[in-house]
């Protein structure tokens, strides 16, 4: 049975839930087995956090978390008020705890998504959805437990889409409109991708639920969603509406680039693992098939609010170079669909089965050998470079090796004593700065020196007076910046570098430089 077939004949999709809940109004409800899916998968998060060292961008987010504001350069606030959250309420700040808000939230998230599913799907159907999205890459680790905006954006997405169906195809509930509203300007206030949930809203009752504009809901809607967003809206007014305008280029280009086309396909299969990424283009070209050709309201919600937002990026990515996480919140609704198609082919094909089951193997034992290599080394690349193709640079381009290491620099500076008072602590990098920020638990003044790319950093910096203060300058041997060649007109003297080896699966797998700089002369300027 194809899944265009499946919409028009006896399925589960059309018996049970969801014609019941569209004839009464009545939600579905979720079962005990759904809630302990929703905790396995909790359990296996909390396990990634504790294992798996901070990542160069969830170190610069914690940054964000010293540093409260209503928004700042790079991001809306959300990422900065769940990063911040546990490390506050405990008083320890680990990546641990930093994750934790991150972890909790997807979880809620993942409740959220199987009241969706309920809506389409039986609970067979619905734990196979749960499974796939949890098992997902760019869902288990990246926005269900990493400190990113995806994160919160992920949250906000999945429980807006809950009441867009609410608001669309149930009896007209002045309460659904407000709540939908608020849910999508919180969307934003967690990453600026938001915008397109809401404009494709407008697209869709535009053309299928024109009478709806003759009601206070969207309208009040709209107020609830500026409200929402509004302390993003107060602080670009603030500042020269700096962050709009720096992730609006972002999204422009002139020229055709079919190599970051492809490039950006390639990040995706990589994201979603290939096996559920090839799947996802059947899911799509079925699901806009029968959105446009069967007029199916099923079809519409996943075009509109899938398909749309992924076709969209995929878009700028002829233009201009995206990276290949912001088509992710696309995906999430085509799980549904993409549930769908895989419990029928389990329950038909013993071939099915078997794929399915060797994919889900290979997929954890992947996630086995990351954290294994992240934290012990177990591929030891380095034995290999004398007798493989394997080179040094491939061996110091092992991403888990930025993650790692970071706590032996927090020991060494506290084991320091330091004449004149406490130094600052800058880098060349701002993911380098981030890092130390975490490292130190903010118990350092951190900075980045750096006159183009400083990010939020350099607007961290306005209006502090470092002059006549000491400084230690902070570098590894796989971003390795001198400072004695970059800094030196600054400093009165720059001193040799003090070295910590940092040691994995019995090998030096990095380095930190720190180079002592004695009396700023000037306080740095950015562009």
């Amino acid at each position: 049975m194809t899944m265009s077939s499946s919409y028009h004949t006896q399925s589960t999709l059309l018996n049970g839930s969801f014609s019941e809940h569209l004839a009464t109004g009545k939600m579905p409800q979720l079962s005990l087995l759904i809630y302990s899916v929703l905790f396995v998968f909790l359990l296996i998060r909390l396990l990634f956090a504790y294992l798996l060292g901070p990542g160069f961008d969830e170190a610069y987010y914690y940054g964000y978390s010293l540093r409260p504001a209503l928004s700042y350069f790079d991001h809306p606030p959300l990422v900065s008020f769940f990063a911040g959250l546990f490390p506050k309420i405990t008083g320890v700040h680990t990546i641990f705890t930093s994750r934790l808000g991150v972890v909790l939230l997807f979880t809620i998230s993942g409740y959220f998504f199987a009241k969706l599913c309920r809506l389409f799907l039986n609970e067979k159907e619905t734990v196979v959805a749960l499974i796939l999205l949890n098992s997902i890459p760019i869902f288990l680790v990246c926005a269900g437990m990493m400190i990113l905006p995806d994160g919160a954006m992920s949250f906000f997405w999945v429980a807006s889409l809950y009441y867009y169906w609410k608001i669309l195809h149930l009896p007209y509930k002045l309460g659904n409109w407000l709540t939908a509203g608020f849910l999508s300007g919180c969307v934003m206030l967690a990453k600026y991708h938001g915008i397109l949930l809401i404009l494709f809203l407008v697209c869709y009752v535009l053309l299928y639920r024109r009478d709806l504009f003759r009601r206070f809901g969207p309208y009040l809607f709209v107020v609830m969603a500026l409200i929402a967003f509004s302390p993003v809206i107060i602080w670009n007014w603030q500042n020269e509406f700096v962050s709009f305008l720096f992730q609006g280029q972002r999204a422009i280009g002139t020229e055709i680039s079919f190599s970051d086309f492809f490039q950006a396909v390639g990040g995706q299969a990589a994201y979603l693992t290939p096996f559920i990424f090839f799947h996802m283009f059947y899911i799509m070209f079925k699901c806009s098939k029968d959105a446009l050709w069967h007029r199916d309201i099923r079809a519409k919600f996943f075009f509109f609010f899938g398909v749309g937002p992924v076709c969209f990026f995929m878009g700028i990515s002829l233009v201009r170079q995206i990276l290949p996480h912001w088509p992710l919140a696309g995906y999430i609704v085509l799980v549904i669909p993409l549930a769908y198609m895989v419990t029928n082919q389990w329950e038909r094909s013993k071939r099915w089965r078997k794929y399915y089951t060797t994919i889900f193997i290979v997929t954890f034992s992947l996630y086995g050998l990351l954290l294994a290599q992240a934290n012990y080394g177990i591929l030891h690349l380095e034995k290999l470079v004398s007798y493989t193709p394997i080179t040094e640079e491939d061996v110091r381009g092992d991403a888990t090796l930025d993650t790692y290491g970071w706590p032996e620099l927090d020991k060494y500076l506290s084991a320091q004593e330091f004449d004149g008072g406490k130094p600052f602590l800058f880098t060349r990098k701002w993911y380098m700065s981030g890092e130390v920020d975490l490292a130190t638990r903010g118990e350092w003044d951190v900075f980045c020196f750096n006159r183009f790319e400083a990010n939020a950093y350099a607007d961290w910096a306005k209006g502090v007076d470092l002059v006549g203060r000491d400084a230690i300058f902070i570098t590894t041997d796989r971003h390795f910046t001198d400072p004695t060649k970059m800094y030196k007109p600054y400093f009165d003297e720059i001193s040799a570098p003090e070295v910590i080896e940092i040691y994995r699966g019995g090998f030096v797998a990095k380095k930190f430089l720190l180079y002592r700089c004695k009396n700023l002369k000037q306080n740095f300027t950015y562009n």
